[in-house]
This record gives structure tokens, C-alpha cells and sequence, in this order.
């Protein structure tokens, strides 16, 4: 006597592909946040290698580095990064958030376009001949507390912003308000912003700021609509976007080098 061969019935395979198909789009979602939580922690982890960097820096010359050297002809190159880079073992790796594009990432280029600026890059810790940082047209995912909350105050309320230049000794007068900052000025290093993931844009990429007349200094939010943080006294931390920009007192404070709102400055 012959048995019948069992199967699934079309209805049966249609009910079983439903399902799956729920399944992967309930679980989607939590996959691809715990993908960028990854992704965060590993932005967390760079930052901590660039404040050890930093602390390691701070040692050896009593200061911050300054956020940008600005030439006579109005260029303007990106001093910190390049400046605390050697104590990374001159890694440029720890200086790319794996949430950005990987375009992104610095690679070292030789292609002449800063001899004409030379030896003041080399002052502010790039190769002889290599390529700089510049401040406009170029992509940096992290971004520095130069400025605090307002740009170009007087006086200045974040590190610092214009490094002095080698071959013009009475520009960006070391004196000046917007002078590098002795290590000691930071009142509470465990509460100041030093970096944080910047915007991207590749308009500024390498500064970041509370200032809302420069939106484009913003820092990011590409960790679930987060920022990922890096303090002076090198702990790093996600922040939410929304909080890190907050007008009140306890978000306005750690911009600043003195741990003041400085509510005067705040825009309308």
C-alpha cells in the first residue's frame, strides 16, 4: 500500500515566511542600535587614547594646544590634533570615529600643498612637507573646545583658539585673549569639554561649539542621536545631543575653562 508524501502547503510556506519576516523586523531595530552602541564605545575608546595624549602633552608643556593657526592670508590649519599625535605613537587611527564616513579617516598626504607654510608647520607638529588640516574643505570627525560658549570672546572661555605663529612674532601675541591655556586655568578638568565628535559638514570640522551663530561647529549626534565626549581629565562619555546643547546652567558651564554659565553671553 503506498503512502502519501507529506508537504507544506502553500499556505502553510506563506504563513512561515510571514512570520520570519515579522521576526526580522521586530529585531532590526535592536540590531542596528547595538551595532552603533558597539560603534560608540569604540568612539569612546579613541577619544581616551587622545586624552592620555593630551595629559601627556599638558606635562610636558604646562599648556593646551591652541585650536588653529591662522597664516597672514587668512588660511587656517588645525594645530591640536597634529600637536598631540606623537604621544599616539602617530597614530592617525584614534582621530576617526567608526560611525562616519570612512573618507573621513586622516591619512597622511605629501602632496606639497603646505611648503608654502613651512616651518610653521612643522611648529605645530606636522611631518616636514605633509599636508595640514586646513579649516574649511576638509572632513574631521572630532572637534575641539577651543572657544567655550562664545566664539571669540574677550576673554577667551575655552583652550584656545590661534596658535602663534613662528615667522611672525608680533601676530597671535601668545598674551593675547585668545592665547593658548595654561593647564592650571581649567578650574574643573572632570566637568570641561575638551573634544567631542564634531558635525562633518567639512566646514570647521575640527572645532566644536555651543555658539548657536555657528551651526556649523555644532558637534554630531550620530551615536543614537548622541555625542561621545571627551573631558580634560580624559574620561570620555555619550552625552544626548539635546542635553550637551541645553541654554542652562549645568549644560553652559562645561564649555568654559572658569565652570561659569556666563548667562551674559548666551544668544536670544
Amino acid at each position: 500500500m503506498m503512502r502519501r508524501r507529506s508537504a507544506f502547503t502553500l499556505i502553510e510556506l506563506l504563513v512561515v515566511v510571514a512570520i520570519i519576516a515579522l521576526l526580522i523586523s521586530i529585531l532590526l531595530p535592536s540590531l542596528q542600535k547595538a551595532r552603533e552602541q558597539a560603534k560608540a564605545v569604540v568612539c569612546g575608546s579613541n577619544e581616551k587614547s587622545q586624552g592620555t595624549a593630551m595629559l601627556m602633552y599638558n606635562n610636558d608643556t604646562d599648556h593646551y594646544p591652541a585650536e588653529h593657526m591662522q597664516t597672514q592670508g587668512r588660511a587656517w590649519f588645525t594645530s591640536w590634533a597634529p600637536r598631540i599625535r606623537k604621544y599616539t605613537q602617530n597614530d592617525t587611527g584614534v582621530f576617526y570615529c567608526v560611525s562616519s564616513d570612512a573618507a573621513y579617516r586622516w591619512q597622511k598626504k605629501f602632496t606639497g600643498r603646505g611648503d608654502a607654510y613651512q616651518p610653521d608647520l612643522t611648529a605645530l607638529g606636522y611631518e616636514p612637507g605633509e599636508d595640514p588640516i586646513e579649516g574649511t574643505a576638509y572632513f574631521f570627525t572630532y572637534g575641539y573646545n577651543g572657544c567655550g560658549i562664545e566664539q571669540y570672546s574677550d576673554p577667551n572661555f575655552g583652550l584656545g583658539v590661534h596658535a602663534k605663529r613662528r615667522n611672525n612674532p608680533n601676530g597671535n601675541d601668545p598674551e593675547a585673549p585668545l592665547r593658548e591655556l595654561r593647564t592650571a586655568r581649567v578650574l574643573r578638568p572632570s566637568e570641561m569639554i575638551m573634544i567631542a565628535d564634531s558635525n562633518t559638514d567639512g566646514n570647521s570640522d575640527s572645532e566644536i561649539s555651543v555658539d548657536f551663530d555657528y551651526p556649523s561647529m555644532f558637534p554630531g549626534r550620530r551615536h543614537n542621536d548622541g555625542t561621545q565626549v571627551l573631558f580634560c581629565d580624559g574620561h570620555a562619555e555619550r552625552i544626548p545631543f539635546d542635553r550637551l546643547m541645553a541654554r542652562d546652567e549645568i549644560a553652559r558651564r562645561r564649555w568654559n575653562n572658569d565652570f561659569q554659565p556666563h548667562k551674559e553671553l548666551w544668544a536670544d
